[in-house]
């Protein structure tokens, strides 16, 4: 049922139209967040920008020598540097990473997730991207970390609501949401440059 309504085959998610209908969509929001960072960040001109699309398993990283080595590793982004190296690791997380910081569960494996993919790949820098509401759920934005060096950064995209009584239309919401897409990615690109 569900592949007949994405592909738009007389399935009414209502039931009003058909004799077979559906009660919800279930659908992957973190595969849907990845692929909307994708696009956001392609368009910004990042040089180097690299997308993994682990649900392809297209270009793997293996930290093995091997080529057909045991272990694949498929960080969601990463800048190619020169001679084959990586200049950076940015892994989107479509969690409230807020709330996991404030209550000290979860984050820490997030963070870990990262700083093996920067220590696999020999890379300074490594990035989380997770969306927020709320001013008050943006976390900090850099740490430099002990043990092997490097900086780590926490670069959050504010969705803006759209119930908010600040957008007067479907054109002012998208005016904020593109706002909000060029702020991610220049703070991206500033990091980078550092």
């Amino acid at each position: 049922m569900a592949l007949k309504v994405l592909r738009d085959a007389g399935i009414d998610l209502y039931g009003k139209n058909s004799r077979e209908f559906a009660n919800g969509i279930v659908f992957d929001g973190s595969w849907l967040w990845e692929n909307y960072l994708w696009d956001v960040l392609r368009r910004s001109g990042i040089e180097g920008l690299v997308h993994s699309d682990n649900g392809n398993t297209n270009d793997p990283n293996r930290i093995y020598p091997l080529t057909d080595g045991p272990v694949t590793w498929y960080p969601d982004f990463r800048v190619a540097g020169g001679n084959g190296t990586c200049k950076a690791v940015l892994d989107a997380k479509y969690k409230h990473l807020n709330e996991r910081l404030v209550s000290g569960k979860y984050l820490s494996d997030d963070v870990h997730e990262v700083l093996s993919y920067m220590y696999a790949l020999g890379t300074k820098k490594g990035f989380l991207l997770y969306p927020y509401d709320k001013d008050e759920d943006k976390l900090l934005d850099h740490f430099n970390l002990r043990g092997f060096g490097g900086d780590f950064y926490f670069v959050g995209m504010k969705i803006p609501q759209s119930q908010s009584s600040a957008y007067s239309s479907f054109e002012n919401y998208c005016e904020a949401m593109k706002d909000a897409e060029d702020s991610f990615s220049n703070t991206i690109k500033r990091y980078l440059a550092e």
